[in-house]
């Protein structure tokens, strides 16, 4: 049997943003991560608004930065903390499967992960979770 130290485990966030939460794909989320062998520490349902997507996106601020807040703000997002060795690979892969399944835009994207435990630290703080 093969013990794992508490630093091998990395800790990452999740977000399903409002149009995935409005079309149930919590449940597909849950089951994959789940199936990629990590768990969901805690669950936060989230309301963006324009100074929130701000701060959260620093690199984004662009023409298109109002209308994602405009997309954010329609709605709440569920923010899952996830934790799990390779959780940001995870994570990462688990995004790009939804988004391919799911992305309707540039902009309605459904999903966001943190990329780094800095990124994830950033944005749980930003999201008070």
């Amino acid at each position: 049997m093969i013990y794992l130290a508490k630093r091998d485990l990395e800790k990452g966030l999740f977000i399903l943003k409002p149009d995935a939460v409005r079309q149930n794909e919590i449940y597909y989320a849950r089951k994959r991560i789940v199936e990629e062998g990590m768990r969901i520490t805690k669950e936060s349902s989230v309301q963006f608004d324009y100074d929130l997507v701000w701060e959260f996106y620093p690199d984004k601020r662009d023409a298109l930065l109002p209308k994602v807040a405009e997309y954010l703000s329609n709605g709440q997002s569920l923010a899952l903390i996830v934790e799990g060795i390779n959780c940001f690979d995870k994570l990462g892969r688990l995004k790009k499967e939804m988004r391919e399944r799911f992305t309707h835009s540039e902009i309605y994207t459904g999903t966001h992960s943190s990329d780094s435990f800095e990124d994830a630290v950033r944005e749980m703080q930003l999201l008070g979770i």
